[in-house]
C-alpha cells in the first residue's frame, strides 16, 4: 500500500508543477492550467500524470496552436 501511496503522491506533485508552468507559459491562472491539461489529457485518453510529465518537460503541445496526433 506504501508503494501506491509514494506513486499517488509523486503523481500529484508532478500534476501541481504542471499547473504552475502551463500558468506562466499561457498567463493564465491554475484553475485554467488544470483543466486545459485534463481536457487534453481526455481527450488523448492518457493519464494527467503523463500529460504533466510532458509540459515540466517542455515537450508538451498543450497551448502552442499544434494539434496533438491521437493515440
Amino acid at each position: 500500500m506504501s508503494g501506491q501511496l509514494a506513486s499517488a503522491l509523486q503523481s500529484r506533485v508532478a500534476i501541481e508543477q504542471a499547473k504552475a508552468v502551463l500558468a506562466d507559459r499561457l498567463r493564465v491562472n491554475h484553475d485554467e492550467a488544470f483543466r486545459l491539461m485534463r481536457n487534453h489529457a481526455r481527450l488523448q485518453r492518457r493519464k494527467l500524470s503523463d500529460v504533466a510529465s510532458e509540459v515540466i518537460e517542455g515537450s508538451s503541445v498543450i497551448g502552442s496552436g499544434a494539434r496533438p496526433e491521437h493515440r
